[in-house]
């Protein structure tokens, strides 16, 4: 077998690989994006080929095309290794949620804790003092499944196609995290831990265990390995510590997992008689409402949009991405732009602040038709345009996610009025500009003064469980929980296509 060499530019790697393999598969630990699998249906995993041939396809061609992309450019997922090569992968920084606030409500232990939130796209350790509540230290990786696909669907069909591939996802996640709690251990001189506590959804849930995941593909998507498990750090080969316990949290159901059980103790829905709304706006659109005598939650489809997934030159929130607009004339506007740098693409707020704009300035009509009937797409730079079906696609998660917390307030037989706080959490939370996305029709019943900002609800639930104090609280909100299934919901469709269009 003919054997060709693979340098990677700056990370100064090199690989020696057999001709014909894909590069895909020799960039899978380089931090490069595989949104759509590897499938071919995004267009996102570009490199630059500094030295070399690839050969191209009529597919990539017309990608490189749609993307404006100069000769130089290649799209990983759909090349192959048939020379000795020489490419550059785009370096980037990851904006990642978190916070370090003390834990302010529990029993003092002896020792170290960590608490892990298991995101579909970021990963975030702390060390926690057992005896005072304070973080110790903080650490956060791109979750790297992420070149499996950026989506859950993505990587649970990755698995299902043979055993290794589920082992392989599983094995990586391990490691990851593994290498996170070592790097805790040697920055802060740590021996051992008392306990880890993980949370996440349920994908993660299931990964991080080896379960098989088949069950949450196909009707009536239901799994029977929803409960919290405890495995002992040996079995993880995490022999950098002494022997502890990992515990990765229940799940509510197999749609909704440990990161709203968490994000539920977290903004103290199950403490008090109020009524509090939870909304998640990351990878998935998941939301609760409740308070200390019963809890309400479902899931909805609203997450890859508002995270940049299936938007044509849509991007995680990493440097390049449009984040958000700042009108500085009647008719003239600037981008804010993550790190500064040249645009690339949106992230989900982008999305939702570039088509706001164009909304109010009669670029889109309420229907989200362009005006201009000729169009299909509107360039905002040189590199990045927004098409009718990114505006389509936008609409619909708005849809589903105005949808969601309507027949949730009518499932729970409680009007606006009667909620006290608002929560916003999940990778999109902290940045949504709420007047915009008021004005293009979302959450325009809630008052400003009652919507809050939660940095990482799920890691800072995860801290507080990290307490035997705070057991309890978790039996408390199972034992009082209920999933709202929506697609049940006979209103549901006509809720869902009053919401698609934008307000007059």
């Amino acid at each position: 077998m003919v054997k060709y060499q693979v340098r990677i530019e700056p990370l100064g790697l090199t690989y020696i690989v057999d001709a014909g393999t894909s590069l895909q598969e020799v960039l899978r630990n380089c931090d490069i994006d595989f949104p759509c699998g590897g499938k071919g249906l995004c267009g996102n995993c570009k490199v630059r080929l500094l030295s070399g041939n690839v050969s191209m396809d009529e597919k990539q061609v017309s990608w490189l095309n749609k993307k404006g992309l100069s000769e130089e450019w290649r799209l990983a997922c759909l090349s192959k290794v048939e020379d000795n090569l020489v490419l550059e992968i785009p370096q980037v920084g990851m904006q990642i949620q978190t916070d370090e606030a003390r834990v302010s409500d529990f029993v003092p232990e002896s020792g170290y804790g960590v608490a892990v939130d298991v995101g579909s796209t970021t990963i975030v350790a702390q060390v926690v003092d057992l005896g005072n509540g304070q973080v110790v230290d903080t650490c956060s990786e791109v979750n790297p499944q992420i070149s499996y696909g950026a989506d859950i669907i993505s990587r649970i069909e990755y698995a299902m196609q043979k055993k290794e591939n589920l082992l392989q996802l599983c094995h990586i996640l391990r490691g990851c995290i593994g290498k996170m709690l070592y790097t805790l251990t040697i920055r802060n001189s740590i021996s051992s831990f008392q306990k880890v506590v993980l949370a996440g959804n349920t994908v993660m849930h299931h990964l991080f265990a080896g379960y098989d995941v088949a069950s949450l593909a196909t009707a009536p998507y239901h799994s029977d390995s929803n409960e919290g498990y405890v495995l002992l750090s040996t079995a993880l080969e995490w022999d950098f510590i002494k022997p502890c316990p990992v515990e990765f949290l229940p799940n509510l159901s197999h749609f909704v997992g440990s990161d709203i059980l968490c994000g539920i103790q977290s903004c103290g829905m199950v403490q008090e008689e109020e009524y509090k709304l939870l909304i998640d706006l990351g990878t998935n659109g998941e939301m609760a409402l409740g308070n200390k005598h019963h809890v309400l939650y479902t899931s909805t489809a609203a997450g890859p949009a508002f995270e940049g997934i299936n938007i044509s030159c849509g991007m995680r929130a990493i440097e390049g991405a449009i984040y958000a607009v700042e009108e500085i004339g009647e008719h003239t506007c600037k981008y804010e732009i993550i790190g500064d740098k040249q645009a690339k693409g949106l992230c989900g707020s982008g999305l939702i602040e570039v088509i706001h704009w164009l909304l109010r300035h009669g670029d889109i009509d309420v229907t989200g038709a362009m005006t201009d009937l000729t169009r299909r797409e509107i360039s905002l730079t040189k590199e990045v345009t927004l098409t009718i079906e990114d505006i389509r696609e936008f609409q619909l998660a708005k849809a589903a996610l105005a949808a969601g917390v309507e027949l949730l307030l009518k499932e729970y037989n409680i009007s606006v009025s009667q909620i006290s706080q608002v929560f916003f959490t999940g990778g999109l939370g902290n940045y949504l500009n709420v007047d915009k996305i008021k004005e293009l029709g979302l959450f325009t019943k809630f008052e400003n003064s009652k919507i809050v900002r939660l940095s990482n609800a799920s890691l800072s639930g995860c801290r507080q469980f990290l307490f035997d104090s705070n057991r309890e609280k978790i039996v408390s909100i199972l034992r009082n929980k209920e999933f709202c299934s929506l697609e049940t919901k006979k209103e549901f469709q006509d809720v869902f296509c009053e919401q698609i269009f934008f307000p007059y």
